[in-house]
């Protein structure tokens, strides 16, 4: 996981309520979905029971079925969820999506073919979109490595295509961490500036603050492993308008976030890396 090199071990992070964009939030109650317990897991079988009512949820809010499994919320993601999704939270065109979703009830139950069938059935808000994804809305990013040491710092640039507003977030398979803009109530000359607006064309190095660094002087995040051979990623989100994010910093509330705001208002990119031990 990266740190700043600071004393202080957790990140609180609180901004002013986000403006909701317009568009339409269709709430869809008492959707069922079915998988059979066979060959999987119980616990496989009621996931895969979960995508099934998502789906049928979409199709009840009229959303176009093009949207992909990828797509929804999952309760227990995997790297390979992870992937899916932010591959196409980036790339893909979509028309609504599943914003949340929680499970009324859950049961085992034999169908008419002796089957034993995993049933679920959720209430949900779907997201349906007005716009659809802007492709002049751009930025590159330069110098992320597939692989860093324990204690390496990270350090990268993002040009931009049109003026806009960052969001930087690390996470890994049990963290996850606002990077950018940075905030803290003790050493406010770490902080970065909250409203900045990033320019045309215009380069910038991160971190932004050059005294950021590790214990060998280099500027930059700090990489440092938990585990061996640790996963992270880097999800970045660029948009039109500064559109804070308030909620605690977990993998599905910054989905949410992003599956907020209309396609035509963001970029997503996302790298992953590893950083061995």
């Amino acid at each position: 996981m990266l740190r700043v090199r600071i004393f202080i071990t957790i990140l609180f992070f609180l901004l002013a309520l986000i403006n909701v964009i317009c568009k339409d939030i269709i709430e869809v109650t008492g959707v069922k979905g079915w998988c059979e317990i066979k060959n999987i897991t119980r616990e496989e079988a009621k996931e895969r029971a979960i995508i099934e009512a998502q789906k049928e949820a979409l199709r009840k809010a009229k959303i176009p079925e093009q949207i992909s499994v990828s797509g929804i919320l999952l309760t227990n993601q995997d790297n390979k969820n992870y992937l899916q999704i932010f591959e196409e939270v980036s790339t893909v065109e979509i028309n609504g999506a599943i914003l949340e979703y929680h499970i009324v009830t859950e049961n085992e139950i034999i169908d008419e073919f002796k089957n034993m069938i995993s049933e679920v059935e959720i209430n949900a808000k779907v997201i349906k979109y007005e716009s659809k994804k802007d492709p002049s809305f751009d930025f590159r990013v330069e110098g992320i490595k597939k692989l860093y040491q324990d204690g390496d710092a990270l350090n990268f640039s993002i040009t931009p295509a049109q003026n806009g507003y960052l969001k930087i977030f690390n996470f890994n398979d049990s963290n996850c961490i606002l990077l950018y803009p940075f905030q803290n109530n003790i050493d406010t000359n770490l902080n970065d500036e909250i409203e900045h607006l990033f320019l045309k064309n215009q380069l910038c190095n991160f971190p932004v603050k050059e005294f950021i660094g590790n214990k060998k002087n280099e500027t930059g995040f700090t990489m440092e492993a938990l585990t061996e051979d640790e996963n992270n990623y880097i999800v970045i989100v660029f948009t039109k308008q500064n559109l804070p994010f308030i909620e605690n910093a977990t993998v599905n509330n910054l989905l949410k976030w992003i599956y907020s705001i209309p396609p035509d208002q963001r970029a997503v990119k996302y790298f992953q890396f590893i950083i061995k031990t």
